[in-house]
């Protein structure tokens, strides 16, 4: 069974910020400021969508997007978003399932990669690297454990994470996959980086330069 976010979709937001504040939306409302009216965005696991009322504060109309989540639920609190004028296409299905003859110039994977084991983060990598387009943005935020300060209170941090997320929602992963090795194994160039949370959380902003 895949995982599936209905059942705390409902309050999703709420334990986030109560978790976190706005240090999960903090790093994705700083990528904003590299869209251009008439981008196309591919956003993957949006969750109930807040990202979106940024988004239309920021590029009102212009924008095409498709909105990519598995989970019903997130879907139709992501509906109720303000989208502005910009043209969204809401799609409710697992990532490896989603087939699009669409290239994009902007992929947002925020707090994404983390649903996955290793393996399969790299599949989801690679098929999301076909569907941007060379020089194209991928905005990539996540938890991380790759500095050093409180390791210790973010490991525990983690593993309640996990274990919540897996009695809630099926998720079937355990462990962190770090990506910023997968991106720099590819072709892509790190433009901007910044921290939150105490370092808990990593917002990375890469672009796609082709050899």
């Amino acid at each position: 069974m895949k995982a599936n976010y209905d059942k705390v979709a409902p309050f999703y937001d709420i334990l986030s910020k109560l978790a976190f504040n706005r240090s999960q939306l903090l790093g994705q409302i700083e990528q904003l400021k590299y869209l251009k009216p008439n981008h196309s965005l591919l956003i993957c696991g949006g969750g109930s969508g807040i990202i979106l009322d940024e988004i239309s504060m920021i590029i009102p109309r212009g924008l095409k997007i498709v909105y990519l989540d598995s989970s019903q639920k997130m879907i139709e609190i992501a509906k109720t978003r303000n989208r502005g004028s910009n043209i969204i296409e809401f799609v409710c299905q697992d990532i490896l399932d989603f087939e699009t003859d669409k290239s994009f110039d902007i992929i947002i994977t925020s707090f994404f990669f983390d649903n996955f084991p290793e393996n399969k983060a790299i599949c989801v990598f690679t098929k999301l690297d076909n569907l941007l387009v060379n020089n194209g943005l991928w905005f990539q935020n996540d938890f991380t454990l790759s500095s050093n300060k409180g390791i210790w209170w973010k490991s525990i941090m983690l593993k309640i994470m996990y274990l919540f997320f897996n009695l809630t929602s099926n998720l079937g992963n355990y462990k962190l996959v770090e990506m910023e090795s997968v991106f720099d194994a590819h072709s892509y160039v790190l433009i901007e980086k910044n921290w939150y949370f105490k370092n808990f959380i990593v917002s990375l902003t890469y672009r796609k330069v082709l050899q």
